[in-house]
């Protein structure tokens, strides 16, 4: 097909002519999509914006950020991980206590946002927390949020000033005194 035929054929089109190109006006009045299309892409796009991220339950969260150390029964890994299983309501119990387990790299820099780590830090000290665990006060969103902006960076000296005190009576956290 020559050029010249083509153009003849394009401008013997009626449709070429229509300001929506091969599509004419006619066909698109009326039909019940040309408005509807794209409101409803306008509020799932809104929805998806204004939903927050699905949350994992905090043993889920467990599973997947602390497990990998603390091992799913909160034990001890070699020399290197401390177990947390009955002692984490034991060092809530020490002055400074808290704050030591929200600042402890792992947790304070995990990819958990703020609520999510509150949920699982209220959920580990149920789950591993032993005895004194039922004594100590829910950690609340703001605080963990404070004490998670400055991770500690030398762990096992923080670690030894929070045992260096004399250990309560039946101190299940005792066993921790010593650097791993």
């Amino acid at each position: 097909m020559t050029v010249e035929r083509a153009s003849a054929l394009h401008a013997n089109d009626s449709r070429a002519t229509t300001p929506q190109g091969y599509f004419p006006a006619k066909s698109r009045q009326g039909w019940p999509g040309s408005t509807i299309f794209p409101c409803a892409t306008l509020l799932l796009l809104g929805l998806l914006v204004a939903t927050p991220a699905t949350a994992f339950p905090p043993a889920t969260n467990y599973a997947t950020q602390c497990q990998g150390c603390h091992r799913a029964n909160g034990e001890a890994t070699g020399d290197i991980v401390p177990r947390i299983n009955g002692v984490v309501g034991a060092i809530l119990d020490r002055p400074g206590g808290r704050e030591y387990l929200v600042r402890v790299p792992g947790v304070a820099q995990s990819q958990l946002d703020d609520r999510e780590l509150t949920e699982l830090l209220n959920w580990l000290v149920g789950r591993f927390g032993g005895d004194a665990a039922s004594s100590s006060a829910p950690f609340e969103i703001a605080e963990v949020a404070g004490f998670r902006r400055n991770p500690l960076i030398e762990l096992t000296a923080a670690r030894v000033r929070l045992f260096a005190t004399a250990a309560p009576p039946g101190d299940a956290a005792a066993a921790l005194r010593a650097p791993h």
